[in-house]
């Protein structure tokens, strides 16, 4: 029928008799022009064979969505009969369905389009790996996303450098998404090649202490592996690295209270960052400044006077308010606390710290991965808390999961009625009080509580934390995993800890992972051994950041596997910390790999 109609246009067109002057451009409308305008696509399939007529909205759909029309792209696939496709038009459909309901945000669709995507040849092969990557990267499933784009076929052709490039500062970002201890399994289990090179390359960048090591772990890598895209392509985050532009800084101020109520925090601080700095060999002078009863704006002109090229600190809050709020800054800063919520970081400020955010962030993506979709929440009338439990309900509706009831402990005397709040076991109860006076007897009754409950997501202290186990066993949810955070056993002895057997919680690796500064650390302080030990962590990723300082201005994307988690540093400045994982078993804290997405 197309050539029929396109014969009648051009015989029509020879009746006529020739016009003296050409018709204005703007009246023209090109043959080709009218092939490929959607719209006219949509009008010519009404009249069209079914093979045809589904080709033709196929076309206009994908034109709508390379204009960004997402509605119309979609209202055109919908009029398409699928039945009437086949090979690569087939792939082309389905292609589109998947990526129409990843912009749409749903993930199921996307996931029941993308399975029946069947590619028919290698271009449209590394089109699925693409779109099967965005949607696993839209669940935060990283390991999925990065071995799914290693199994990509990289472009010989010089036109396509750029986008080689692109994708493989992708993978790397994916790479560094995943979980420490899984890049380091990935690494040793792996057995395509290719893909095991790429963990490899990421575990000796994570366990590299100072820059020094990390530009020896490349250069060996790229050595053993001259072939591989990210020797071909590097990854802007590893160019950084080996840039001779990217260097330590050579003065370095701490801005810590050395004295008045904080100083046990400050020393230790102070200590594990010079720990940190002798184990590293590092020959950057430092000077130490007392914030105590300073003006921190005082104490930071100072140090940039006597030729400071980063500082470290301050410790508290208010200070770090404050030297954020400073109308003028010359020397970057590493803060060791947050500004308040709502308060954006000037120019040069980066924020790293012990945020409990981290932690609850953590737990609701293990949950979620865990297939635990459905849970609750108790929670202490403490700020910590509240600001966890908020964090973690953030975090896990994003994921898709559910939060049924969240109860608020007031006093640890009030963990046992609490936990049968959340669980309605109390509503169970007034059912039956309820009834018993509606028909004037009590009947035979046995307590229940509410059966769509995954796991308990708690956000207490070590003394609410104790009668967790005693609460859910009382309350017939025995079987129900709990959740915490470190703040559940921070300096608790083995007695306490019997108490909470089976619980698991997030941890910083200091204290649950085998570590060489560690030992250094706590043969040289006592103190390092009880409930100062993350402040000492913290100071010797403070060091470790430090060493990265130009890295962290240019916001690589590389993580850093630290004492205190894994470690990014996100556009706002603000260094996340991915923590370990552990289980309370016979009185101990120990680590436990945390189930790969």
């Amino acid at each position: 029928m197309m050539v029929l109609g396109l014969l009648t246009i051009l015989t029509t067109a020879a009746c006529q008799v020739t016009p003296t002057q050409p018709p204005p451009a703007a009246t023209t409308v090109p043959t080709k022009a009218r092939d490929t305008d959607p719209q006219s696509l949509l009008e010519r399939a009404e009249h069209s064979p079914l093979d045809s007529a589904a080709r033709m909205r196929l076309t206009a759909a994908e034109s709508f969505y390379a204009a960004g029309d997402r509605q119309a792209a979609g209202a055109a696939l919908d009029a398409v009969d699928s039945v009437h496709l086949d090979g690569s038009d087939q792939f082309t459909y389905y292609k589109l369905r998947a990526r129409l309901a990843l912009a749409a945000q749903d993930l199921p669709a996307a996931h029941l389009a993308l399975s029946l995507t069947v590619p028919t040849d290698p271009t449209e092969r590394n089109l699925y790996l693409l779109t099967s990557a965005d949607l696993a990267e839209a669940e935060q499933r990283y390991e999925a996303a990065a071995a799914t784009l290693m199994g990509y076929t990289f472009s010989a052709k010089i036109s396509d450098e750029s986008q080689n490039a692109a994708l493989v500062d992708r993978i790397w970002a994916d790479v560094n998404r995943t979980p420490a201890y899984r890049i380091s399994a990935l690494a040793a289990q792996s057995q395509n090649e290719s893909a095991a090179a790429w963990w490899q390359l990421a575990d000796a960048m994570q366990r590299s202490f100072d820059l020094n090591s990390g530009r020896t772990a490349i250069t060996t890598w790229r050595r053993n592996h001259r072939d591989h895209p990210a020797s071909r392509w590097p990854p802007r985050a590893l160019v950084l690295i080996e840039s001779e532009d990217s260097a330590p800084p050579t003065r370095i101020a701490l801005l810590l209270p050395i004295s008045g109520e904080l100083t046990s925090a400050g020393r230790a601080v102070r200590d594990g960052f010079l720990a940190a700095y002798y184990h590293a060999g590092s020959s950057a002078s430092i000077h130490v400044y007392d914030t105590n009863g300073a003006a921190i704006g005082g104490l930071y002109d100072q140090a940039c006077s006597d030729g400071a090229q980063l500082i470290i600190g301050p410790l508290d809050k208010p200070s770090v308010g404050e030297i954020n709020a400073a109308p003028f800054r010359r020397v970057p800063i590493i803060a060791l606390n947050y500004l308040p919520s709502g308060v954006a970081a000037q120019n040069g400020l980066i924020q790293f710290g012990l945020a409990i955010e981290d932690e609850a962030s953590a737990i609701a993506r293990q949950v979620f991965a865990e297939g635990l979709v459905r849970v609750a929440i108790v929670q202490s009338d403490l700020d910590w808390s509240t600001r966890a439990s908020e964090s973690f309900r953030s975090q896990f509706a994003a994921l898709g999961g559910t939060v049924v009831s969240v109860g608020v402990i007031k006093d640890a005397r009030a963990v046992t009625e609490t936990v049968g709040a959340v669980l309605l076991v109390n509503s169970s109860i007034d059912r039956l009080e309820s009834l018993s006076k509606t028909i004037g007897t009590r009947p035979e009754f046995a307590a229940r509580r509410r059966s769509d409950v995954d796991a308990l997501i708690a956000f207490t202290d070590p003394a609410q934390a104790r009668a967790l186990n005693s609460a859910t066993a009382y309350h017939f949810a025995a079987d129900v995993p709990i959740y915490t955070t470190s703040q559940a056993t921070g300096g608790s002895t083995q007695g306490v800890l019997q108490d909470l057997n089976g619980i698991r919680l997030t941890e910083l690796p200091w204290q649950v992972y085998p570590s060489a500064i560690r030992d250094e650390v706590a043969s040289a302080f006592s103190s390092a051994q009880a409930a100062l030990s993350p402040l000492y962590a913290l100071g010797v990723d403070a060091f470790r950041l430090s060493e990265r300082a130009d890295l962290l201005a240019a916001n690589s994307p590389g993580r850093l596997l630290g004492e205190t988690g894994q470690l990014q540093v996100q556009s706002s400045g603000v260094v996340t910390r991915d923590p370990a994982w552990a289980i309370v078993q016979h009185g101990s804290v120990v680590a436990i790999p945390s189930v790969a997405p």
